[in-house]
């Protein structure tokens, strides 16, 4: 990507962001910048140089409190894309995308029925129990979870990636054959109780927790204190909330982090088609949603 393109993308997502604290600061959410975007705002104070995305984390309650909100608080220029709010939607976390642009990776371009706009990235933090055979439990539940919610990418993998071989399209059958005869009221019904199970872990019942719906379940664990109450750091010239022990958090995740990579290294996350003013596939959105 070039630099003016991928700046240009960055102040896109700084909008997002600042909607986001917008809404979360007038209804008392605590969130924090997290991840790529934290190691920006400690060591840059804004985006690292190459980055492309910006992530967010929120505590479980806050994070389903943070998406009941946007229902009427969110501007008609973002939308919330989860799994509640698009049929094709496979992550197991939320994104807030612009409407009428696009940033979509070119290896999931077959996917249709998808809002591909330029985006952030919005996880949840799970509680985690302290018990090895509750954590057991928890992460089995979090994996039949996800595999749930792949059913729409693994359709259009079949169905509309013609860059399938046969025998891959093959392999692929078989889970889809397993997952297409389950009655979708019943996959409806089991998500909703994996959900519960994984999720209702009271915080006085523990003090970890982790990012365990979106990357590895115990290399996510962390003490809760970790984040604790959010503190104000510069981003971009403007002050967001990130984690109150940003230290401990970025030395766990990143060891060595006011060091610089080498510079093979200063990569975004991928290969992604960017427009500012076109969203692609948005009649097959919108002729899903009808």
């Amino acid at each position: 990507m070039e630099n003016q393109q991928l700046r240009k993308l960055q102040l896109h997502q700084l909008e997002i962001l600042k909607e986001i604290d917008r809404i979360c600061t007038k209804h008392n959410i605590n969130y924090y910048i997290s991840w790529g975007s934290l190691l920006g705002a400690v060591r840059h104070k804004g985006f690292i140089p190459w980055d492309d995305d910006i992530d967010i984390s929120l505590f479980w309650d806050d994070y389903l409190k943070f998406i009941h909100v946007c229902q009427n608080e969110l501007s008609d220029k973002f939308f919330l894309q989860n799994v509640s709010t698009e049929k094709n939607y496979f992550r197991t976390w939320s994104k807030v995308r612009i409407n009428d642009t696009t940033s979509m990776d070119k290896i999931l371009s077959f996917m249709k029925g998808v809002h591909w706009g330029i985006c952030i990235d919005v996880f949840p933090i799970l509680p985690i129990p302290e018990k090895k055979t509750q954590q057991i439990y928890q992460r089995i539940c979090i994996d039949l979870y996800k595999i749930l919610c792949f059913e729409p990418l693994l359709v259009a993998m079949i169905k509309d990636n013609k860059k399938l071989k046969f025998y891959q399209r093959a392999i692929l059958y078989i889970p889809y054959m397993g997952i297409s005869i389950i009655p979708e009221t019943i996959k409806n019904k089991f998500k909703k109780y994996l959900v519960d199970k994984f999720s209702n872990i009271k915080d006085t019942e523990t003090s970890l927790c982790g990012e365990a719906l979106s990357m590895n379940y115990d290399k996510s664990i962390i003490p809760a204190s970790v984040y604790g109450t959010p503190v104000r750091l510069e981003f971009e010239g403007h002050l967001f909330n990130a984690p109150q022990q940003y230290v401990e958090f970025l030395t766990k995740f990143y060891g060595d982090y006011m060091k610089l990579p080498p510079e093979s290294e200063r990569q975004g996350h991928g290969d992604t088609i960017i427009s500012f003013d076109y969203q692609a596939h948005k009649d097959e959105l919108l002729n899903k949603s009808r």
